[in-house]
Order: structure tokens, then sequence, then C-alpha cells
């Protein structure tokens, strides 16, 4: 059986077209250095992948929350539009979503075989306003400050990854924003300070009655990023 390092230095020939050295990937990865954002390469790394539904036993009940057509045909349209924007990036090549993630009609099919629970929600939720990230001003963050400040609510910022949750950190403390730090959403929501950094896959925000979420789609309005979510086949 082939090492996963092997593995992936000869998948990632195969997938990405031109001089793989001039890759800062396949450099970084072919000596042995994790890079931030290595897990978007597993499928490189071996043979066959396990989704989410691998781990589901026979008796699995799927509690569907909200519109999932909708949210799913959007989510892969967003993400075949980030793909044709990065995908001729040289240095950092990405995978082709259907190598990555489940496809949506693969998602319903899957999930179709298990019972299912709609669930209703009661409480109207609001839009989150303007707060984006405004780089060609003195103070990047003003907007997002200026909310926060005039909120009495709980903020939690929400990250795709322990990676984004460093950047989104550094730029908080450049505006002079208190918040606390979390590896997780379970662990978040424990802690008392108003505002919370935490990962989390969701990448909408929210005003409820009780706190406010801020994922990064809020903060990077004007910026296109790879949206980066869980498994593949």
């Amino acid at each position: 059986m082939k090492s996963p390092l092997v593995s992936f230095r000869q998948n990632y020939r195969e997938h990405f077209e031109g001089d793989p050295s001039r890759s800062s990937v396949y450099k970084d990865i072919s000596k042995g250095i994790p890079i931030g954002g290595i897990e978007w390469y597993m499928p490189l790394f071996f043979e066959e992948m396990s989704d989410i539904f691998s781990y589901f036993s026979d008796n699995t009940i799927i509690y569907k929350h909200g519109n999932l057509d909708l949210a799913c045909s959007h989510f892969w349209h967003e993400t075949e539009k980030r793909f044709r924007l990065f995908a001729y990036d040289a240095e950092r090549p990405i995978l082709e979503p259907q190598n990555l993630l489940i496809k949506p009609d693969q998602f319903f099919k899957s999930i179709n075989s298990y019972k299912k629970f709609d669930l209703k929600r009661t409480e109207v939720y609001e839009k989150i306003p303007d707060i984006s990230i405004d780089r060609k001003n003195i103070q990047p963050l003003s907007k997002l400050d200026n909310f926060i400040t005039d909120n009495p609510k709980r903020v939690f910022i929400l990250t795709d990854s322990l990676g984004r949750r460093e950047t989104v950190s550094e730029l908080l403390k450049l505006a002079g924003i208190k918040f606390k730090a979390t590896d997780d959403w379970s662990s978040a929501v424990d802690i008392s300070d108003q505002v919370v950094l935490t990962v989390s896959p969701l990448h909408q925000g929210y005003i409820s009655s009780q706190h406010v979420v801020i994922t990064e789609s809020e903060l990077y309005v004007n910026t296109v990023r790879q949206v980066k979510k869980t498994s593949s086949r």
C-alpha cells in the first residue's frame, strides 16, 4: 500500500496541470509541512473517501430545517462560481467541487434513505445589516465595531476553519474589538463575553431575539473567497 504522502504527490500531478514545483501546496506537503487548509486536499491522500452518511446508522433520523433544496442549489452554484475564479492559480490550485463535496442530487438521494423530520421555525430572524470589511477605510472594521457597540445582544462571529479564525482574530485585535475565541460552537455558547469568535460551517448570519450570528459571508461581502465545506465522496 502506498503511503498517503506518495499518493498525494501522484494524485496532485494527475489532477493539476503544469509544473508542481511552482505550487507552494505541493512543495510544503511533500516536505511534510501541514499547511493551512490541508484538509481540502484530503482526496489526494487516499484512494477513497467517506462522506457524512457513512457515519449514520440505519435508524438515523434526519432533521430538516428550512428550504434545503434552495440552500443546496445556492451553495453548489456559489461553489462552482468560486472554483472558476480560483481554478487557474498555479501556486495554490483547488480541486473540482465534485471531487471534494457531495453534489445536491447525491445529497438528497442519500437522505431519502432515512426517516426525515421537518423542523418548523417559529421565530423570524432578521437579516444582518451591512457590516462588511472596507479595506479602503482607515478603520476597515468600523461598520462591525459600530454594530457591536449599538447592539446589546451577544455576538457570535463564525469562521469556516481554525486558520480563518486566526485571520479574523488579528483583524478584530487591530480594530480594538474585544472578544473571546473558542474552537467550536459547543464551547462558544458557554462563554459569557459579548463577542465570541469561533469555528462553524454555517455560512449565513442572522439576528435572533437572543443573539447575533455573523459569518464570513457578511464580513467579506466584496471579496470572493473559496468556501470550504465538509467531506467528499
